[in-house]
């Protein structure tokens, strides 16, 4: 799956977003070497006092047992710890599946 990016040079702002993890719901193949977890791409993330992650958690790992949510629950909040230390003033925003 390819990256997305919408661009607003007026307001200085900049949209990076990628489908991450499993399970793809799609109809078209793609690559397992273009999957990567949300863990990994936090940890690519430099961080900074204008950088915001949002994170929605939800659709990719309803699917699995519980001890596996939790698990992969347990993996995001160490990445992110591991970005406030790379970077304190980095905004993370953590979205649930349905925000009506």
């Amino acid at each position: 799956f390819r990256t997305h990016l919408i661009m607003d040079p007026e307001s200085n702002t900049f949209v990076q977003w990628k489908k991450h993890g499993h399970p793809f719901v799609t109809m078209k193949l793609y690559s397992a070497k273009d999957n990567n977890y949300v863990t990994r791409a936090i940890d690519h993330v430099a961080g900074g006092e204008d950088t915001a992650v949002v994170v929605t958690l939800g659709q990719h790992f309803r699917p699995f047992p519980m001890h596996i949510f939790v698990r992969r629950l347990l993996n995001v909040r160490e990445a992110i710890r591991r970005l406030h230390l790379r970077s304190p003033s980095t905004r993370v925003i953590i979205r649930g599946e349905n925000i009506r």
